[in-house]
C-alpha cells in the first residue's frame, strides 16, 4: 500500500499451516469462489446417453434445447505445498494445525467481554 510520503509498504499476509487430505502439509492462503458448469437436461435420459452428450456439448459449445447450462458456485481453499505448488481443496479436506493457538486468543477475547 502506497503512504502519504510516496513509500510503499508490503505487509506479509498470514498464513496458516494445515493438513491437507490428512497427511500432505500445505499453508493455507485463503478461501475463494470457484465455480464450475454442469449442464442440466430437461428431459429423461440414460446415464450413458447423459456421458455422450456431455462430451458433444464439451467439444461443441453447443447445447441441445432439452440441456441447460448451470453455474455451479462453491467455496475451496486456495493453498500452497512445500513444493510450492497451488491447489484448490474442498473445506472438508483441510485440517489447521494451529487451531489451538486461534481459539486460545478466541477465549481471551470472550473472557474479556465476560469481564465487562
Amino acid at each position: 500500500m502506497s503512504g502519504l510520503d510516496g513509500m510503499i509498504t508490503i505487509e506479509t499476509a498470514k498464513y496458516r499451516p494445515c493438513l491437507v487430505y490428512g497427511y500432505r502439509e500445505a499453508l493455507f492462503h485463503r478461501w475463494v469462489e470457484a465455480d464450475s458448469i454442469s449442464i442440466k437436461f430437461n428431459i429423461p435420459i440414460s446415464y450413458d446417453g447423459r456421458k455422450t452428450l456431455a462430451k458433444e456439448i464439451i467439444e461443441t459449445n453447443i447445447y441441445p434445447h432439452y440441456a441447460d447450462p448451470v453455474v455451479v458456485k462453491r467455496i475451496v481453499g486456495l493453498i500452497e505445498y512445500r513444493d510450492g505448488t497451488i491447489d484448490m481443496v474442498e473445506p472438508k479436506d483441510v485440517r489447521f494445525l494451529d487451531s489451538d493457538y486461534e481459539f486460545e486468543n478466541v477465549e481471551a477475547s470472550f473472557e474479556r467481554e465476560r469481564m465487562r
